[in-house]
């Protein structure tokens, strides 16, 4: 497999459903937010070989994508007010700093509102922890999960906000 260009975004979804509805969200907020090519990759897919003794090729030039990635959107749906088992189980396989040249956008599905948040954060911080530098995450009920537009424009007029400020700060400097 290649490395993804300066344009892809690389988009990891930690659903163990693989094409499930998580996935999907993914895609689109990769598409809103680089409108250009997303590079999927399925943990699902990745799941007998994420638990096993030695690593695959597939899940080797998996990870190899992801560290390699630069505009990256990792997606879950929320277990108990957490990311999923697989999820964190694939990324364990990275160390800490492997994703210092990725900006990433979490992205959460969660019946329960509180859900949203408890698993935005440690979503968050374990991206953090692996040195992306990480936007605002996009929180999606599952009500939500198939017109998303609502949560999409408001994360969209977040990012456009905080684009702003960054430019009035750089000006005042």
């Amino acid at each position: 497999m290649s490395e993804p260009s300066e344009a892809t975004t690389v988009v990891l979804s930690g659903n163990p459903r693989p094409g499930s509805r998580t996935a999907r969200l993914a895609r689109t907020v990769a598409e809103r937010w680089s409108g250009g090519e997303a590079e999927p990759i399925e943990a699902a897919d990745l799941a007998g070989s994420v638990f096993a003794a030695e690593r695959s090729p597939e899940l080797v030039a998996g990870l190899d994508r992801l560290r390699s990635a630069r505009r990256l959107v990792v997606a879950t749906p929320s277990y108990k007010g957490s990311y999923t088992g697989l999820l964190k189980s694939l990324l364990d396989h990275l160390a800490a700093g492997d994703l210092r040249d990725a900006v990433a956008v979490p992205v959460v599905v969660a019946a329960a509102p509180a859900h949203l948040v408890s698993t935005a954060g440690a979503l968050t911080a374990l991206l953090g922890e692996l040195g992306a530098t990480v936007l605002p995450a996009v929180a999606v009920a599952e009500s939500e999960v198939d017109d998303p537009a609502g949560p999409l424009d408001a994360w969209t007029a977040r990012l456009d906000r905080l684009a702003g400020a960054a430019r009035n700060r750089e000006v005042v400097r």
